[in-house]
């Protein structure tokens, strides 16, 4: 099968982006970004080969609350805030009745009530359709 390039980094990018890790961890070792980040060593060999899986690195950025374009570029502020200041208070586990519109309040309703995977499944792929205009 072969791969689609335009969901990997760059694998020449890998040296500054573990590097950068490696600051956010307060960490020496690429075994010991691999550690904190929960990936075993057969994945840094993978990405030896193909380069880093942008959803990857996405989900690692939701997670630390870090910066995408900051990990894969070193551009920006490290941590990323919050995604958008009018879901502020729906993040912080407030009740909001503000929405930009009905179509936002909609959606929210609706994925609200879907499951934890579903919803993983659905942000990774709408963060692999974002990244696509960075390339």
């Amino acid at each position: 099968m072969k791969k689609i390039k335009e969901r990997y980094i760059d694998k020449s990018k890998n040296r500054e982006i573990f590097n950068r890790l490696k600051q956010h961890f307060g960490v020496k070792f690429d075994k010991e970004v691999l550690d904190e980040w929960g990936m075993h060593d057969k994945s840094m060999n993978n990405w030896r080969t193909s380069g880093i899986p942008k959803n990857e690195l996405a989900l690692l950025a939701e997670e630390e609350n870090l910066n995408y374009m900051w990990i894969i570029k070193g551009e920006g502020e490290k941590n990323r805030g919050m995604p958008t200041p009018h879901l502020a208070p729906v993040l912080q586990g407030q009740s909001a009745s503000i929405y930009k519109d009905d179509f936002e309040e909609k959606l929210c309703k609706a994925f609200s009530k879907i499951s934890s995977e579903s919803k993983k499944n659905a942000f990774q792929d709408a963060i692999g359709i974002f990244l696509g205009y960075y390339d």
